[in-house]
């Protein structure tokens, strides 16, 4: 169950970053958003207690949660989901 909040965290992050300026895509700036959410999480459920290296795993659950999410959202927006396509006859 807490491996939801990195995973949400990122999806999140992921959809909305298709609307923010280029500069918010940067690496550095997805990483310390990733950072952030997957010290908490750890921080959330404990794990931070038993080792530091579950930051870094929480932190990866966001990143990949967050590229999965950009892929999907250009993939979507790129092909026209909920338009009329290019082939269609009006």
């Amino acid at each position: 169950m807490q491996e939801l909040i990195p995973i949400l965290g990122g999806a999140a992050f992921g959809a909305v970053a298709a609307g923010l300026p280029s500069r918010y895509m940067r690496p550095g700036f997805v990483l310390a958003f990733c950072l952030v959410v997957g010290a908490t999480a750890s921080l959330v459920s404990g794990e931070i207690g038993e080792s530091p290296l579950f930051v870094l795993w929480d932190t990866t659950q966001c990143v990949l949660a967050f590229l999965a999410t950009r892929i999907a959202v250009r993939l979507l927006a790129g092909r026209g989901v909920g338009r009329r396509g290019r082939h269609e006859m009006p």
